[in-house]
């Protein structure tokens, strides 16, 4: 059956409604588990072995996927139904950066895939969606860990310009061509991981996250081949008064 376009606008906006619930009644349950994880991990209830503490670990970890994930899922759905809009505030670079190195710094690590960080302008003042930015920063380097192998490495440059911060991100895997360069920020492009252990690696829903966060701040995200691999090359106005609610 054919749907009529009202029908499909209909539907579109439907399941996008649907998602948008489910992305948000999971919340509560995976914060729950993070909770209780931490508690463990914390020892608060009794010592725990090193074999233990490091299954708390896991757990941790996979509870912040999940999180990511259902951010990703309520960021599509917004997308979708035309409510996706940033809420501007003043930050600093190194408040939004040190939390998301911090986390990122131990997956790499536990993927032996280097991550060295050029000079970060900690004090830089801006005007961006902290949670957002911050999301963004994160699908970003978790994007280039899926598609790092063990002893390549993974570089995050940043420039300040005027009226602008530019951040160039550095890594080995390279794509087949300038079709690919633009696929990669749709929302179901893969890539073939089959020599890193996997078939294959749904990386255009983080990506199309972070190209949607860098364009609600006016801002612009691009793939280029640099030097053997890919560079993703993100620039953010540094200053944005313009924003809806989320």
């Amino acid at each position: 059956m054919t749907l009529s376009p009202p029908q499909v606008s209909t539907d579109v906006q439907g399941l996008a409604a649907a998602i948008r619930c489910i992305s948000h009644d999971l919340r509560t349950p995976i914060a729950a588990v993070q909770s209780y994880a931490e508690l463990l991990q914390d020892e608060i209830s009794g010592s725990l072995n090193e074999d233990q503490l490091e299954e708390v670990g896991t757990v941790l970890r996979q509870t912040r996927q999940l999180t990511r994930m259902t951010m990703n899922l309520s960021m599509l759905a917004q997308l979708d139904s035309g409510k996706f809009g940033v809420m501007p505030v003043p930050a600093t670079l190194g408040g939004l950066m040190e939390p998301v190195r911090a986390e990122s710094a131990a997956a790499f690590e536990r993927k032996s895939v280097g991550l060295r960080f050029g000079e970060i302008p900690r004090a830089l003042a801006l005007v961006v969606d902290r949670p957002r930015m911050q999301h963004l920063l994160s699908n970003l380097l978790e994007t280039v860990l899926i598609l790092g192998t063990p002893g390549s490495q993974v570089t995050f440059d940043v420039e300040v310009m005027d009226e602008a911060l530019e951040i160039a991100v550095d890594q080995s895997y390279r794509f087949t061509g300038a079709e690919d360069s633009q696929n990669i920020f749709t929302r179901f492009y893969q890539v073939e991981t089959r020599k890193y252990g996997d078939s294959a690696t749904t990386i255009g829903v983080n990506l199309e996250v972070v190209r949607a966060v860098a364009e609600a701040h006016e801002g612009h995200v691009a793939a280029e081949d640099h030097e053997g691999g890919t560079r993703f090359r993100i620039r953010i106005p540094r200053g944005t008064t313009q924003g809806d609610s989320q």
